[in-house]
């Protein structure tokens, strides 16, 4: 038993910390995380926006989505309460959310048809 314990004693204890490759490869990572997040590395030549510019400009279209669909479905709930008829305006209970959230410019409707849209510009495709 003295031989297994004289190897189990020469081993020397593993030391606590970071080898400085492990520290260089977490910095590299942090590095390239944080330059894709705030944009320092841009496609094209400057043209294109940074990706938390994008992502805001998204959720902005996504929000402002949304409220056009709500907005419609307060006018299908307005049309089946008035015989299938469209509402002569946006009803009242909707008409101070019915707006574009990026400009603030009220959604347009047309009465006759019953259709809603944003005339905020690249907001015409929801």
């Amino acid at each position: 038993m003295k031989v297994a314990d004289a190897r189990w004693t020469a081993r020397r204890p593993r030391r606590a910390g970071l080898a400085l490759i492990e520290l260089v490869v977490a910095i590299l990572i942090i590095a390239l995380l944080a330059g894709a997040f705030y944009g320092l590395w841009r496609h094209g030549k400057g043209k294109e926006k940074s990706i938390p510019a994008q992502v805001k400009d998204k959720a902005v279209g996504v929000d402002c989505q949304n409220m056009l669909q709500q907005t419609r479905a307060s006018i299908q709930m307005a049309m089946t309460d008035n015989d299938d008829r469209p509402p002569p305006s946006i009803p009242t209970d909707m008409a101070q959310y019915a707006k574009c959230l990026e400009t603030g410019q009220p959604y347009s409707y047309d009465p006759q048809t019953g259709r809603v849209w944003c005339t905020t510009p690249g907001h015409e495709k929801f």
